[in-house]
């Protein structure tokens, strides 16, 4: 599952289809064999069981609502998607997980996105042309979408700054993990996206709120503030200078001597650097580290000294917002006129980040919510945003998603899919609390990972459609289980109780069935893809494939029926 989480990071997170449906027929047959091995059907600990009972809900709720989409074939393959979800969550549930192994899952994912993003920050500074990896000066790679580009890493830094922290991990292990923070924190804010900042910050404060020892994460959190305050500059120069020399073009002048290839070079020789930077303070934190040992009365000191000083920052903002309420107010009210308002603003230079422009969510979110409002139970059916919002768009570019989570799910699935999610993800956080209160410090840190990237995801998709790539909604709906399961195993060994022959056969036609709602729409496209390129050069066999095709998937307008 890990090797699939960098995998799909890889191909653009995963949203090819053929990328995910081959991910999902073989994650369908791992759950089967899983289920198998371990000889249950439901994890052990009861809000695991509750949360994986709401996601297979969910996910069967989505294939019902097919009959009344107005894209059957769209509603189907969302539905399928949702269903490899539900496997990888699934399978990871069921597994006997201890903190070690838990360890070299995360550790082992963390790494791998590290060397998808490396490598592709690497190829975009070594190439002459970088016009592919840009769209009006943000960064799209490696997933090929900014907001999601931004997201991959971020999510992957806060078990990174958890790994550094690590005491009975090898002293190589840890300094690596400093390194590997900066890097992942500079690429985040690389594409400028807010929904990555926001979440980010919002998951940071659980993920240090949740930590029992967390004071031992203000040395990598300042070495990671630091290496940002000195590589913020070049990092942003990118964008800035993405939009002069794309405005230059569009003008037809010349771009004054500037280079986007050349301005992505110098962010990553700082990125380089910064990071070869942070590896050096790793191993002082870590060799003052091993020779640190505080008494209990100390470390009381050190956390109350802790303690107030982040009461008095939070005094002094409560107090420069209060005296700037006034402007703080006019601000927000301009802002928002601009978001809601149906012309787009151009980009602008420096940081986009505080910049005041609108764009289509707001015409996204007024769709959605009319949708809702004609079918607030049931909602319009799988995958219906984008039928409803190319009948109702006030922009001239359409859209198929609807650009929050929350939105999506009122619009397509209506009052009950959203009760679905929410059991899903409130069981989720039931099961981390449990966690949380019976487990010793080290379980605890765990949990405090599993449980602050989830938080990332659903912030960050509230504001964008990150639940469309596997490389992010997965490990997002995954990671609480294997806290959860770590509880259950360090308690007591979850005993085998083999499945009854009636359970078996109905969770092997589940299976088989499962298997062939992936494989059938798979095959049409496959058909479809074979084809189209050749289709001038060999008529005939071009309408038998398209025949086949339509023949495989019966709900897909696409191949037309006949010749």
């Amino acid at each position: 599952m890990v090797v699939a989480w960098v995998g799909w990071s890889h191909f653009e997170g995963g949203i090819p289809v053929g990328v995910w449906y081959p991910s999902a027929i073989a994650a369908v047959g791992l759950l089967a064999v899983t289920i198998g091995v371990t000889g249950r059907i439901l994890p052990a600990a009861r809000a695991g069981a509750v949360a994986i009972a709401g996601l297979a809900s969910l996910t069967a709720y989505s294939y019902m609502s097919i009959k009344w989409a107005p894209s059957p074939a769209d509603g189907w393959e969302a539905s399928n998607k949702l269903l490899l979800l539900l496997a990888v969550a699934w399978t990871i549930s069921l597994l006997p997980w201890n903190l070690r192994a838990a360890q070299i899952a995360i550790g082992g994912w963390v790494l791998g996105v590290t060397g998808v993003c490396a490598s592709s920050i690497i190829a975009a500074a070594a190439a002459d042309d970088v016009s592919a990896n840009f769209i009006k000066g943000r960064y799209l790679e490696p997933i090929g979408y900014a907001n999601a580009a931004a997201a991959l890493p971020a999510m992957a830094l806060i078990p990174a700054l958890w790994l550094c922290t690590r005491r009975n991990a090898p002293a190589p292990l840890r300094v690596l993990f400093f390194a590997v923070s900066v890097f992942l924190a500079e690429l985040a804010a690389l594409p400028q996206s807010r929904g990555a900042v926001g979440g980010l910050l919002v998951s940071l404060v659980v993920f240090v709120a949740l930590a029992p020892n967390r004071m031992r994460l203000i040395a990598p959190l300042a070495v990671v503030a630091g290496a940002l305050a000195v590589a913020i500059g070049p990092i942003y120069d990118v964008y800035s200078i993405g939009i002069e020399v794309a405005d230059a073009a569009d003008r037809g002048v010349p771009s004054g001597g500037l280079s986007v290839a050349a301005a992505v070079d110098g962010a990553a020789r700082v990125m380089a650097i910064t990071a070869a930077a942070a590896a050096a303070l790793g191993c002082l934190v870590v060799a003052a580290d091993a020779g640190l040992r505080l008494s209990a009365t100390a470390a009381k000191r050190a956390r109350q000294s802790a303690a107030i000083f982040i009461a008095a920052v939070a005094l002094v903002g409560l107090v420069a917002g209060v005296a700037s309420a006034g402007r703080i107010s006019d601000g927000v009210s301009d802002r928002w006129q601009t978001f809601k308002s149906h012309t787009e603003t151009p980009a602008t230079k420096g940081a986009r980040l505080t910049a005041n422009y609108a764009d289509q969510r707001y015409d996204f979110w007024r769709v959605a919510l009319r949708s809702f409002v004609d079918a607030p139970v049931t909602g319009g059916g799988a995958a219906s945003f984008e039928h409803r919002y190319s009948a109702q768009r006030r922009f001239e570019k359409p859209f198929k998603y609807a650009h929050s989570i929350w939105m999506r799910l009122l619009a397509e699935g209506g009052l009950a899919a959203l009760a679905l999610l929410l059991v899903v993800f409130g069981a989720g956080a039931t099961g981390l609390r449990n966690t949380w209160r019976r487990c010793a410090a080290s379980d605890r840190e765990l949990v405090a990972v599993c449980a602050a990237i989830p938080v990332y995801f659903l912030v960050h998709a509230s504001v964008d459609w990150l639940e469309e790539f596997p490389a992010l909604a997965s490990p997002a709906l995954a990671l609480p289980f294997v806290a959860i399961a770590v509880a259950v195993s360090r308690s007591a060994e979850p005993q085998r109780s083999r499945l009854g022959a009636p359970a078996a056969v109905c969770s092997g036609l589940v299976a088989v069935a499962a298997v062939v709602s992936l494989a059938l729409p798979y095959a049409a496209q496959r058909h479809l893809e074979r084809r189209t390129a050749s289709a001038v050069r060999d008529l005939p066999r071009t309408y038998d494939d398209f025949a086949t095709a339509a023949s495989l998937n019966p709900l897909s307008p696409q191949p037309p029926p006949s010749r």
